[in-house]
């Protein structure tokens, strides 16, 4: 259900990333106390994974409060292909991530020069709010593209760049 979930869109280079958990974060909680209880999550390094990891604790944390909350990663292809050419330890982080999710949703195995926008569309298309790590400067970026799809959408924006 749409309006009870958010997703996530942000920076591979996250700076202070301890300041931006606690904003991250803060911003869940924020949207968990509004009733939402479905979260969509790209899988990029960085943010996204970020993300990924503080829902996970979160839901951890206050299920027996709030009831499921639930985590989806979200690829734009295949596991294989998506982080072909990530390290080692990145790999292993995302991977992680996925047993921990309720669901992983692969939109196509194989990669297209628009599987990435299909992805950015398909977590703007099934969400309500937005939580972005988004530098304004970095407009030629998917994190910008994904956050003017869902500002055209009128999705609530949580910029905690």
């Amino acid at each position: 259900m749409k309006e009870h979930t958010a997703c996530f869109t942000g920076h591979r280079e996250v700076e202070n990333i301890s300041e931006t958990r606690k904003r991250l974060i803060e911003a869940s909680f924020s949207l968990i106390n509004r009733g939402v209880r479905h979260f969509l999550v790209g899988g990029a390094m960085g943010f996204d994974i970020t993300a990924g990891e503080d829902i996970f604790f979160i839901r951890e944390a206050i299920h027996h409060m709030v009831g499921e909350i639930k985590l989806t990663i979200v690829l734009p292809c295949s596991f294989d292909i998506f982080t072909k050419k990530w390290k080692e330890k990145d790999k292993k982080r995302l991977d992680y991530l996925m047993t921990l999710t309720n669901e992983n949703i692969i939109l196509q195995e194989e990669y297209s020069a628009d599987c990435y926008k299909m992805r950015n569309t398909y977590l703007v298309d099934n969400s309500q709010y937005c939580i972005c790590y988004y530098d304004k400067n970095k407009f030629r970026s998917g994190t910008g593209q994904t956050v003017r799809m869902a500002e055209k959408q009128g999705l609530e924006l949580i910029n905690i760049f």
